[in-house]
């Protein structure tokens, strides 16, 4: 499997959120239903995470945590732990070394790949859609800020170790 095929399970996971649902006419018990179905279906996107990240063949890139923060986002409650796992995922994204051609898609030409989206020197596996998804999950400003500011100075740290 390639690294696209490891994000396209994760990013169905990530928008399976209101699959099946009728939010309108749900009970107690529905609601724990679809809670525990929104787990399962988290589990499956996180062990597509894990298998990708122990791949020999594959590597993660910017959309693999990008798919990953929304998963966290449409399926976990959102709670204080939710918050805990995105922030550990944007750290996973800025210290995971992307792969040679992660930073533009080969189909894509450079007419089509915008400057402003690819990663910046240092950066990781952290682009403009991470960041844009870390900001739409961390509902706290100072959240959001505290861990920009953590990963901005790591990424002065290791300009040009990538």
């Amino acid at each position: 499997p390639e690294t696209r095929d490891f994000n396209t399970l994760i990013n169905c996971c990530s928008f399976a959120r209101k699959v099946g649902t009728d939010a309108s006419e749900e009970d107690d018990d529905s609601l724990l239903q679809r809670q525990v179905a929104h787990r399962e279906i988290f589990d499956i996107a996180e062990g597509a995470l894990n298998a990708l990240l122990a791949s020999e063949y594959a590597q993660p890139d910017p959309a693999t945590f990008s798919g990953m923060i929304r998963a966290c986002v449409n399926l976990l409650p959102n709670t204080d732990d939710r918050d805990d796992r995105v922030i550990e995922l944007f750290r996973l994204a800025y210290c995971t070394v992307p792969s040679s051609g992660a930073s533009s898609s080969p189909r894509m030409g450079s007419s089509t790949t915008s400057e402003r989206i690819r990663a910046p020197p240092g950066a990781g596996c952290v682009d403009a859609n991470v960041l844009r998804q870390l900001r739409h999950a961390l509902p706290s400003t100072e959240d959001y800020i505290r861990v920009r500011e953590e990963f901005e100075k790591h990424r002065r740290r290791h300009v040009g170790e990538e």
